[in-house]
């Protein structure tokens, strides 16, 4: 049995856009994942801290999802522009669970991926916590992993309401900011 989560070729639908808004205040119970050293070709648990205050950019994909691969086209220049926002943390997790299929992957097609840190999870609690389980699916989630914002299937077309969504969280954020900083006064 495969633990592979059916992929997505279709952009904005009304189902996605329902679905996407199910998955809407979730918590996210990932605080490890497995990281891709390029320089060892090695695979590391690791840890991630999140700063208080960031935005999560967490884009879930899979090698063996043809709709995730031909969207390496549009995502790697987007995730290499957004790379340097100091609003975000981003994860570029997979779930193909076949390490040697997934490092030769990552080898053979360095320059189509885009230039931030690869991870790797097991999909089954992610799914879980989720309660959906296609691919691709981008996340945007606050400082403690509670899921805010949600892109199911490819981006194709929906880059300004992923940068809109942003900087509306952003907004958020610094008003929630400014309210605790009166409180305290």
């Amino acid at each position: 049995m495969s633990l592979l989560a059916p992929c997505l070729d279709v952009g904005v639908t009304l189902e996605n856009l329902k679905t996407e808004r199910t998955v809407l205040n979730r918590p996210l119970p990932i605080r490890k994942l497995s990281r891709f050293d390029p320089h060892d070709q090695s695979w590391r648990e690791q840890s991630f801290e999140i700063r208080p205050g960031q935005i999560v950019l967490l884009h879930l994909w899979a090698v063996e999802c043809k709709p995730c691969l031909d969207e390496l086209k549009t995502l790697t220049p987007l995730l290499n522009g957004l790379r340097d926002d100091r609003r975000l943390q981003i994860l570029f997790v997979t779930e193909t669970q076949d390490r040697q299929v997934l490092t030769n992957f990552l080898q053979n097609n360095q320059q189509a991926l885009p230039a931030v840190p690869h991870y790797q999870i097991n999909p089954t609690e992610l799914r879980r916590s989720l309660g959906i389980s296609a691919m691709p699916i981008t996340l945007l989630l606050d400082s403690d992993l509670t899921v805010r914002q949600a892109f199911l299937g490819p981006l194709h077309g929906r880059r300004e309401e992923l940068l809109h969504a942003i900087d509306r969280l952003e907004a958020l954020r610094s008003m929630a900011h400014r309210d605790r900083q009166r409180e305290s006064h």
